[in-house]
């Protein structure tokens, strides 16, 4: 970590605690209790070489509670979510946009992550600003796209705000595909037919068939594409998700199951048993990205178990696991009572993008992504914790 983070998050810890000495910082019951478990568990175990770490998530934290403070004091309203969402899917097409033209050759944004991400973007993955590496963008432009959604189907005349919105949204959608990530296209699917039950259910019978008619061409479109991958073999990485169901059939022998496949499930048991063997406080913060090559030391590079979740389990215990498990899905479920309560579709397409994000943790070790701590997790805090809700929306 650069001196210059180290010393942000130090700052940001002193007005943390200059505003919690002055009565005027306010932290939720459940984020304090979320956060003290991170902050306290992370403790244990530390060393010089995962001191990083820790720093990194007192400066997440204190910036979290910093941007939900700013939220409830500026009181957010219609006009502000919409300007809010726009400039949102503006930055998610910025990320998709500079992984087209890079992934074409046109530009080298991806110079910036590193010559081993620029190349992974020439063999056929494309990457770009957001994420550098491809499955981290395709993580981040899933977890964008909702919003794009949620500005096309809020507005009910096509003017030219939604003709540039929908021009975005595509963008972001090809990306995603170039990413040649299956993670990505599992949860676009999922933003897709969850999107089209939600508008179906308030939709009026000609609206219905048009959104019937208008998912199907999206997903014949969205499987047309694949064509647009240049490298055959990031073409069979889609291919290699109907293996999956060959469960009884995964080892090194079998050449009808994606190799990439067998790493991930071969990393599932790692952290697993990780688990098992340090139940209740883990190995440590950092730690787990290096157990993979002691476990597999036969697999060239391997790093990392790719999975948020076993990364927090075998790291902070299974204590932790279930604090950072039950928090989400409380999220999930305030938001969802919210929406029942107010009618507005902010929060329907604002926990989609929350459940995507989630969705991804399950083949990313992401737990410091930015967009979490630093949109949804005070934004969620925000709508949740308001307490008359009916005002945000005037």
């Amino acid at each position: 970590m650069s001196p210059y983070r180290i010393c942000t998050g130090i700052v940001l810890a002193l007005v943390v605690l200059e505003l919690v000495k002055k009565k005027q910082a306010d932290i939720p019951n459940e984020l304090l209790l979320f956060l003290l478990f991170l902050i306290g568990t992370s403790l244990i175990g530390i060393n010089t070489r995962n001191l990083s770490v820790y720093i990194q998530y007192l400066f997440l934290s204190c910036l979290a509670v910093i941007i939900y403070n700013l939220l409830k004091i500026v009181q957010l309203r219609q006009r502000d979510f919409n300007i809010l969402m726009y400039l949102l899917i503006v930055i998610g097409c910025i990320g998709g946009l500079t992984l087209l033209t890079d992934y074409y050759q046109l530009t080298q944004f991806s110079l910036l992550f590193g010559k081993e991400i620029y190349k992974e973007s020439l063999s056929g993955r494309g990457a770009g600003l957001l994420g550098g590496e491809a499955n981290l963008t395709a993580a981040r432009l899933v977890a964008l796209l909702p919003f794009g959604l949620y500005l096309l189907f809020s507005s009910k005349k096509w003017g030219i705000n939604k003709i540039v919105v929908f021009f975005m949204a595509s963008i972001i959608l090809f990306a995603i595909i170039l990413t040649g990530s299956r993670m990505g296209i599992l949860a676009l699917c999922q933003i897709i037919l969850f999107t089209m039950i939600y508008e179906m259910r308030k939709a009026k019978l000609g609206m219905r068939i048009s959104l019937v008619v208008g998912f199907i061409g999206l997903i014949t479109v969205l499987f047309l594409s694949f064509g647009l991958i240049k490298d055959k073999k990031s073409q069979s990485r889609f291919e290699s998700l109907g293996s999956i169901t060959d469960l009884n059939k995964i080892s090194y022998t079998n050449y009808d199951m994606d190799e990439s496949l067998v790493e991930r499930f071969l990393l599932m048991w790692v952290g697993v048993d990780l688990i098992r063997k340090n139940p209740i406080w883990g190995i440590g913060i950092g730690n787990a990205k290096y157990m993979p090559q002691k476990y597999l030391p036969t697999i060239d590079k391997i790093k990392y178990l790719h999975n948020t979740y076993l990364d927090v389990g075998s790291e902070n215990g299974i204590p932790m696991l279930l604090i950072l498990i039950m928090f989400l899905g409380w999220i999930l479920v305030s938001l969802f009572k919210k929406r029942t309560h107010i009618e507005h579709d902010f929060y329907f397409y604002f926990s989609l993008g929350f459940w995507i994000l989630m969705f991804c943790w399950f083949f990313l070790s992401d737990f410091s992504n930015k967009l979490f701590w630093n949109l949804f997790l005070p934004l969620a805090m925000y709508l949740i914790k308001k307490p008359n809700p009916e005002v945000t929306f005037d």
